[in-house]
């Protein structure tokens, strides 16, 4: 049986102008599969106007939500319209039942509802089912007696009596693996994004070539701080490219640009000068000679600008990176569609709002975390209307979790997009991240080249911010190569690199991968031919072995089981 969350059986009850309120909204622990439910209410306070009742009308009406619950899952659809009680076969109550003090002293009671399937054959509106509260249980916490039996409840839909769902459907194929080619569909590479991102590669040679200039070889700002000496030997090694000619994406035209060329080149392009990768590399351009004397803090001109969260939702290359990443979610969720999803770095909340509006109702639940809490406050107004099945809280993921309140192997998915290249120690990071995921989870990764196109658009603009030079004692700048990354996930409790984008995101610097989190058993069912001598499985089921061909498959199936030890 799966849980569900209050809050998502009344949203959804809600929305059928049920209007559950008060005392109504009893039921606090639910669980369900087809056809059957069972919950821990609330029991109403009893006021001195139903002082002497048995049971409160509330709690009798939390029997008729448990069959509602027993019959449809919370937003599937097969409950089209608000259904009441028209019918009951009979009501048995057990006065015996009444007389301890309840559940934990009165405060809650049990109650499982059941769903009757009708025959096909004679279909009709509505649907019935049974339910049970059990006002005591025993020192094991199982109820034993019944206090109120209903059985054969009929609930009908209110007003137009035809059931209006629709009589045929449509069959929708999901990959069975994840398909990162897939998942590129709509990711297009146009001409005017390459001449785009022609024009950004200018725009920071120009500015690179200013900062170095301008700034004395003695100056302070090269050598104190890791922003300063690190992004003025970046801006260094530009000049450099764009004076001897080695680097071919760096026009040697651009040598004598000036300020005026750049803003005839930025206007001669559709478009670029609304984009927020122009805007915020003007804004950097401009501010940064004030941020090397110690007049300004970049960090705080890009908060008040507002231009960082466009940038991350909208930035050209990054906009596309996004799409992967939740077009691959989606592949998992059409399969899994209970799953709890972790976003680590949420910041602005840029990516989150197209992965939502991309798997839509189809997860449990959604957990907005960033390392610091000044995204929070504004991420739960922005994100208020999912309810409960958003939470925001603090994540530092090269911190252990569950030194941070988290639970071992409490998530399905953890989606990271543009944030792990930031971590000083990349496997002290991954394996933070693998403790929040179950054995089977998904670890969905958003990253850029090292070397690739959005390489210097990052440098240029993050590379102001300390964060972003914490690789560099191993050896990145900030990012890492596919190898890299598919070595450091296998250290450290992934397989193999699963799925990655394919080439197409190579015209924007884009490296977007997916991971499983294994442990031994994971490896038994996905690869059960190279897994460890030892099983550790008391029975395997093997299906299969009516041909004479497929037989013999079994048998040395079988045998191979045998010797591992099932």
């Amino acid at each position: 049986m799966i849980q569900i969350t209050p809050q998502r059986l009344y949203d959804s009850l809600s929305k059928l102008e049920y209007n559950f309120s008060g005392e109504f909204q009893s039921l606090v622990e639910l669980r369900r599969k087809l056809g059957l439910a069972r919950c821990v209410g609330r029991r109403a306070e009893r006021t001195p106007d139903c002082s002497s009742l048995w049971v409160h009308p509330a709690d009798l009406d939390a029997a008729f939500q448990v069959v509602n619950l027993a019959f449809s899952y919370p937003g599937d659809h097969q409950l089209p319209h608000l259904h009441l009680p028209t019918t009951i076969s009979s009501i048995r109550v057990n006065p015996a039942a009444f007389m301890s003090g309840g559940r934990d002293g009165g405060k809650h009671f049990d109650v499982d509802g059941t769903w009757n399937p009708c025959s096909s054959l004679s279909p009709s509106p509505g649907f019935s089912g049974n339910a049970r509260l059990y006002w005591t249980s025993n020192k094991d916490g199982n109820s034993q007696h019944a206090a109120v039996q209903v059985d054969s409840v009929v609930l009908k839909p209110v007003g137009d009596s035809d059931d209006n769902r629709k009589i045929y459907h449509g069959l929708e194929y999901v990959p069975t693996k994840l398909d990162g080619v897939a998942a590129t569909s709509q990711i297009k590479v146009t001409e005017d994004v390459q001449d785009l991102m022609e024009l950004l590669k200018r725009i920071i040679t120009f500015y690179a070539v200013q900062f170095d200039s301008n700034m004395p070889s003695d100056s302070p700002a090269r050598v104190d701080g890791v922003v300063g000496t690190n992004y003025l030997k970046y801006c260094t090694h530009l000049a450099k490219l764009l004076e001897s000619g080695e680097d071919d994406s760096i026009k040697s035209g651009w040598r004598h640009d000036s300020k005026q060329d750049i803003m005839d080149a930025i206007r001669a392009v559709p478009g670029a000068e609304d984009t927020p990768n122009v805007k915020l590399m003007l804004l950097v351009g401009e501010t940064m000679p004030r941020v090397f004397c110690g007049e300004a803090d970049m960090l705080e001109e890009m908060r008040v600008s507002q231009l960082m969260h466009n940038f991350y939702r909208h930035g050209v290359g990054l906009k596309q990176a996004t799409k992967w990443l939740y077009a691959s979610l989606k592949q998992i969720t059409d399969r899994f569609p209970h799953m709890r999803i972790l976003e680590v770095g949420a910041g602005s909340g840029a990516a989150t709002i197209d992965l939502l509006e991309t798997i839509r109702s189809d997860f449990d639940e959604y957990t907005f975390t960033d390392i610091s809490t000044s995204f929070l406050s504004d991420a739960k107004q922005a994100f208020s209307s999912w309810g409960e099945r958003m939470s925001f809280k603090t994540c530092n993921v090269e911190t252990d979790p569950l030194e941070q309140g988290y639970a071992e192997g409490e998530c399905d998915v953890v989606v990271a997009s543009q944030i792990l290249h930031a971590t000083t120690c990349l496997s002290k990071t991954i394996t933070s991240i693998r403790r929040l995921l179950k054995p089977g989870g998904w670890l969905l990764i958003g990253e850029c080249q090292p070397g690739g196109v959005l390489q210097d658009p990052g440098n240029f603009i993050f590379g102001t911010l300390p964060d972003w030079w914490n690789g560099m004692h191993e050896g990145r700048a900030p990012f890492a190569s596919i190898t890299e990354w598919n070595e450091v996930l296998q250290q450290n409790g992934f397989g193999d690199i699963e799925t990655i984008s394919p080439r197409a995101g190579d015209a924007f610097g884009i490296i977007n991968m997916a991971a499983q989190a294994v442990d031994e058993r994971i490896l038994t069912l996905t690869d059960p031919l190279s897994s460890a001598s030892s099983l550790d499985v008391s029975e395997v089921v093997i299906i299969g072995g009516k041909t004479e061909q497929v037989a013999s498959i079994v048998t040395e199936v079988e045998q191979l089981l045998v010797s591992m030890g099932a």
